[in-house]
């Protein structure tokens, strides 16, 4: 019974505060503060690590594109004078 007695006066003490209706606006940015607080970021050195990787494949790829382009244009141009 003391403990029923206890729950009880906690319950009191503990009120919940009465919810305000939001507007569909109110809600958007209540729902946007809690998706932001679930965002986890990358530490600094696995974003320069990754940024890095980018770089480098952008790099390799310009260059062979280059390549390729290059020598279609040095074939065109043989052609070119075959003809």
């Amino acid at each position: 019974m003391a403990e029923e007695k206890k729950a009880v006066d906690t319950a009191k003490t503990h009120k919940e505060k009465p919810k305000k209706e939001k507007g569909k606006v109110g809600k958007f940015f209540a729902d946007l503060k809690s998706e932001r607080k679930k965002i986890t970021w990358f530490s600094k050195k696995d974003t320069l690590k990754s940024s890095g990787l980018v770089i480098g494949v952008l790099v390799v790829c310009a260059i062979v594109i280059f390549g390729v382009d290059w020598c279609f244009a040095q074939l065109i141009a043989l052609l070119a004078k075959l003809s």
